[in-house]
């Protein structure tokens, strides 16, 4: 293969489609667990949730999306007869959705576990000086008498 055909892929490859399969779906799930304009559990879960769905369906969207940049960038450079046979060869295609599906849980899964493991330390830092106050201010509550 030419040179500038692999250069061609490899800049639509990298490109910033690639970076937006990693960036959207990410901020999506930590912007619905950080995010909190409910008191109610019940609607902050069903906002998290709601969170995940949407970036588990931007990953598989992105994915495909990124995929077709990538053919369209091969079939626009081919000109010998081995780049023609790496355009044709479509299996990757074939099986995008499937592995996109999956990975797009692992991801958002982990993503999720982080956002939620950061949210408990902010929320434990937030509260560390609130409960330095009052004890400060009840001296019983210092020596462990009720």
């Amino acid at each position: 293969m030419r040179p500038e055909y692999l250069e061609a892929v490899d800049a639509v490859r990298t490109g910033w489609s690639y970076w937006i399969i990693w960036i959207l779906p990410a901020s999506v799930i930590w912007a619905s667990v950080l995010f909190r304009p409910f008191r109610s559990c019940r609607h902050r879960i069903l906002m998290v949730c709601g969170g995940f769905m949407l970036a588990c369906y931007l990953y598989v969207d992105c994915v495909w999306f990124h995929a077709n940049r990538i053919e369209s960038a091969k079939k626009e450079d081919m000109q010998t007869a081995e780049e023609r046979q790496d355009w044709s060869a479509d299996t990757g295609r074939v099986f995008l959705p499937v592995f996109a599906i999956g990975a797009s849980i692992v991801y958002c899964a982990v993503n999720l576990i982080a956002a939620g493991v950061s949210g408990l330390v902010i929320d434990h830092i937030r509260r560390i000086p609130r409960q330095g106050r009052i004890l400060k201010r009840d001296p019983i509550a210092l020596r462990g008498e009720q």
